[in-house]
């Protein structure tokens, strides 16, 4: 499903994206203390939900913004639409970041690609598989029970289809957080010498507690 959205619409959920991940360990990790990281978290999260629109699946909460799951079918992306995204992404930095700031980035994201793996889902799960790239609500959103009502619908239609549902987290509290809905951690990837480490979680069809 390709989902049509106007700029302003695009803009109204990259900024709850940004809002949402300014804090998660890894980002924090990989940009580091950049002087206008809340601009830099807005545009990258603009041009990442722009183009993943393209391909995957935006699932709203009652057509509200302010709570999203940005989602793919396993078939739906290739590895040449990831590298050219990623190209298009590391421009935008570059043109954003001072030269100092951007080889800082550049330095950490070696450092933690170890801890940043994209094809773990291949090797567990044979067939194809619904893969939850992001999931974000407004803080004024947060304790309200919006999680619960934006996950479900998606649990239950991955379920409907047969489709296992895979994501990753590298925030330990989160990490929790899925799974109270059925999620396991297939795969815990760690490197020595870093203090974060990758949950690779699936939820099987059907195994979803919809709690």
């Amino acid at each position: 499903m390709v989902n049509d959205f106007s700029d302003e619409r695009i803009e109204q959920m990259a900024k709850v994206i940004a809002d949402s991940f300014i804090d998660y360990p890894l980002i924090k990790a990989v940009i580091g203390e950049i002087p206008n990281l809340e601009d830099v978290m807005l545009k990258a999260s603009y041009l990442n939900t722009r183009e993943f629109l393209k391909h995957g699946d935006a699932h709203l909460l009652d057509g509200n913004p302010e709570a999203l799951v940005l989602a793919y079918h396993s078939k739906s992306i290739r590895p040449m639409t990831r590298t050219i995204h990623t190209i298009r992404l590391v421009l935008l930095l570059h043109r954003l970041l001072s030269k100092d700031d951007f080889k800082a980035l550049m330095r950490n994201l070696k450092r933690y690609d170890k801890v940043m793996d994209l094809k773990w889902p291949y090797r567990h799960i044979d067939g194809e598989f619904y893969y939850v790239k992001v999931v974000a609500v407004d803080h004024s959103l947060r304790g309200t029970g919006a999680f619960r009502r934006l996950m479900t619908p998606v649990i239950e239609g991955s379920a409907l289809r047969g489709l296992p549902i895979v994501l990753e987290s590298h925030d330990e509290r989160v990490a929790d957080i899925y799974t109270h809905y059925g999620f396991d951690t297939v795969e815990l990837i760690e490197q020595e010498g870093l203090d974060i480490r990758q949950h690779c979680m699936v939820l099987q069809p059907n195994d979803g507690n919809g709690a």
